[in-house]
């Protein structure tokens, strides 16, 4: 599981109705592409309703979505190729992504 690094004493709080959980990912290998099932993995939350942060890997960056409708977290970086697409896409289908980590705030209930 690319979930590490949550414990009761780092990054807790409650925002409004919410609860908020910092926790290191990384990014798993193989990618799927639409995503990947999280809830019910992040400690003290039952639902994740949304998900903030970017991953790293050296000067690249991949910026996180939870996808709401189909409860997965998926991930998204620039198509530098295609000057024309748009300026994110959708990670491509089995890209191993396990060199790629950040820290991320979940919100749940």
């Amino acid at each position: 599981m690319p979930i590490s690094n949550v414990d009761p004493f780092r990054g807790t709080g409650i925002w409004g109705n919410s609860r908020m959980r910092i926790a290191t990912y990384t990014g798993p290998n193989p990618y799927t592409t639409g995503g990947e099932s999280l809830d019910g993995k992040v400690p003290s939350l039952g639902t994740i309703e949304q998900v903030y942060g970017t991953l790293r890997s050296g000067t690249s960056l991949i910026v996180a979505y939870w996808d709401k409708a189909t409860k997965k977290l998926q991930l998204f970086w620039g198509d530098n190729a295609n000057a024309g697409a748009a300026a994110l896409i959708e990670v491509t289908n089995a890209t191993n992504l396990s060199g790629y980590t950040g820290d991320l705030t979940f919100v749940g209930k």
